[in-house]
């Protein structure tokens, strides 16, 4: 049984004798989060050491060792990797206070909550003055991205809600071609 995931591969040792393959890949680049390619050193030490928790096993890492030791320590938070529209918009149909007194384990850049407020104004969630729109609570309220709200709400304007929630299921999943293989 191989397990494959991102850069890396576990081989344990019997299972490589028998010729059994699995192949298992994660992506989340739908949801603008880098792949395991920019995993820190700690995440790879981690994911080498499951290569040997069904037998003795090898990790065998598909990059150069210069690579791993270039690394960071630590994988950089989501948070600080995604966009923080639908943190943001959450946040304000809570009436938690403004985003950057929130005491975030790891707070994200002042850029990229700026984004974050600049996309909320483009689908008319937020006024200038960063107050939700009605549009926006209902956003809000809906548990999908704030940019496939805004197109399920505008599907709902124009009577094609139905087409529209197909859609946004497909958009909202990650793409079954990278499933693993069963």
């Amino acid at each position: 049984l191989w397990d494959i995931a991102g850069k890396h591969f576990g081989v344990p040792v019997h299972q490589l004798l028998g010729g059994a393959v699995r192949d298992r890949i994660r992506v989340y680049a739908h949801w603008g989060i880098g792949s395991l390619s920019d995993e820190g050193q700690a995440a790879a030490r981690q994911r080498a050491g499951r290569c040997g928790r069904v037998a003795s096993g090898v990790a065998i890492r598909l990059y150069a060792e210069a690579d791993f030791a270039g690394r960071p320590e630590y994988q950089t938070p989501d948070i600080l990797r995604t966009s923080l529209a639908s943190v943001i918009l959450r946040m304000a149909a809570l009436d938690l206070g403004p985003v950057a007194d929130f005491p975030f384990l790891e707070a994200p850049t002042s850029r990229q909550v700026a984004d974050g407020y600049q996309q909320l104004f483009e689908l008319g969630a937020i006024q200038i003055d960063r107050r939700l729109t009605k549009l926006g609570r209902e956003l809000a309220r809906l548990p999908v991205d704030p940019r496939v709200g805004r197109m399920l709400a505008a599907a709902r304007e124009f009577d094609c809600l139905a087409e529209m929630v197909i859609l946004a299921a497909a958009l909202s999943i990650q793409d079954p071609r990278d499933r693993p293989r069963q």
